[in-house]
C-alpha cells in the first residue's frame, strides 16, 4: 500500500488500505490519518466513515463517532449493522430513547440481527423499564436459543427483581451454552448467596476467579 500511495497518491482506496493495515497493528492515530485522507480525496466512502467511527469509540470521542456513523448511514442506508454501532454510541452519551429508535431501525432493516435487540433491552433498563427489557431479551432467545448473553441478562434482571428461581434457571442455561461464562457463574453465585447456599456460592466465586483473576467483585 505504501508503494501504491507513492505511485497513485490520489487514490482514496490506497489510503483506506493503509488505514486498515494500521488498525491491524493497533496504530490508531496513523489509521485515523489515513482514513481522513481517504475521505478528503473522496467523501462518499461509507467504509472510511465507519472505520473512523470505530477509532473515535476507542478514543472515547463519542460525539465524533456518532457523526461518522451517521455519515456512513447517509451514504448507505442499508448498512444495518452500523445502526447498531450508532445506537451504542448514543447509549454512551446516555441518550437512551434515541438509541432505542436507532436499534429499531436496525431491526426493521434486518430482523435477523440479535445484538441490537439485546442492546435495546439494556437501554430500556437504563430508562427503568425492566418489563420492556425482558421482552427484548426473550425475543433474542425466541430467534436463537443459544445466545448466552441473553440468558445472563435475564438472570441479572430476575435477580434484581428477587425472582431467584428464575434467575438461577437463566444462569444455568447460560452456563450450559458456555461453561466458561464468568458473568453467568458470578450471577449464579449471587443467587446462591441470596438463598444462603454459602458453599455453592463460594464454589461459583472461586471458579470466576479462576476464569477471570482480575474480576475483583468475585473476591468479596
Amino acid at each position: 500500500f505504501s508503494i501504491a500511495a507513492k505511485i497513485n497518491p490520489y487514490s482514496p482506496y490506497v489510503y483506506l488500505g493503509l488505514g486498515d493495515v494500521s488498525l491491524c497493528r493497533y496504530e490508531y492515530s496513523e489509521a485515523a490519518g489515513y482514513f481522513t485522507e481517504a475521505l478528503r480525496l473522496s467523501p462518499d466512502i461509507p467504509k472510511a466513515h465507519v472505520r473512523l467511527g470505530s477509532i473515535y469509540i476507542w478514543s472515547r470521542d463519542y460525539k465524533k463517532a456518532e457523526e461518522a456513523f451517521r455519515a456512513a448511514i447517509k451514504l448507505d442506508p442499508e448498512m444495518f449493522g452500523i445502526y447498531a454501532q450508532l445506537g451504542d454510541v448514543l447509549v454512551k452519551q446516555q441518550r437512551y430513547e434515541e438509541a432505542i429508535t436507532v436499534y429499531k431501525d436496525a431491526l426493521k432493516g434486518d430482523s435477523r440481527l440479535w445484538r441490537p435487540r439485546l442492546s435495546m433491552g439494556d437501554a430500556y433498563l437504563q430508562l427503568n423499564q425492566p418489563d420492556k427489557a425482558l421482552v427484548e431479551y426473550q425475543a433474542v432467545l425466541d430467534r436463537d436459543s443459544e445466545i448466552e448473553e441473553a440468558y445472563v441478562r435475564i438472570g441479572n434482571l430476575q435477580a434484581q427483581q428477587s425472582n431467584l428461581a428464575d434467575a438461577e434457571t437463566a444462569f444455568e442455561k447460560a452456563i450450559a451454552i458456555n461453561s466458561k461464562s464468568h458473568m453467568a457463574h458470578y450471577g449464579l453465585g449471587n443467587v446462591y448467596t441470596e438463598q444462603e447456599r454459602t458453599d455453592q456460592a463460594l464454589e461459583q466465586y472461586e471458579y470466576v476467579i479462576k476464569l477471570k483473576p482480575d474480576m475483583a467483585l468475585a473476591h468479596y
